[in-house]
């Protein structure tokens, strides 16, 4: 039976963070096994500074900062010239953004995880967060590449 990509996602995504991947990390490698395989390894390591809200000093939750660097990798740009790309990326990741404080309550990871990271609520609550953020994002990159380059398959 085939998953669709976004509960393929999902699902990559807490299996990340259960293994001890970051909330960013965790993403980021969901989004690249669904559409970027040959990304994953570099892409991994540039998101691990960003899980904790940024190195733990809790601003932007470190799941939409992995969505964000998902969406660039998708639509993202490599010359300044190209406006157009810049503003698909933007356009891309705000409203994932806005549906996630709508979700949540908040986007910046003091308000979402009053400084626990270690406890068994927090395994839970950011798990949840984790695999919803997957989700959205890899709903997103799905209408904007229509699957090309995707490693997906189940």
């Amino acid at each position: 039976m085939r998953m669709d990509r976004m509960s393929f996602a999902r699902e990559r995504a807490e299996s990340y963070f259960s293994q001890g991947f970051n909330c960013a990390e965790s993403v980021l490698a969901a989004m690249c096994d669904t559409f970027f395989p040959d990304r994953r390894r570099t892409a991994v390591c540039f998101a691990t500074a960003l899980g904790g809200g940024l190195g733990r000093c809790e601003c932007l939750c470190g799941a939409l900062n992995g969505a964000a660097m998902a969406v660039g990798a998708a639509v993202g740009r490599t010359d300044p010239s190209e406006k157009e790309k810049k503003d698909a990326a933007y356009a891309a990741i705000a409203p994932i953004f806005r549906a996630f404080k709508e979700r949540f309550g908040s986007t910046c990871c003091a308000e979402l995880n009053h400084g626990d990271f270690i406890s068994a609520e927090h395994r839970r609550r950011c798990t949840e967060i984790v695999g919803w953020t997957a989700g959205a994002v890899a709903a997103r990159l799905e209408d904007l590449t229509g699957g090309v380059s995707s490693a997906y398959s189940v």
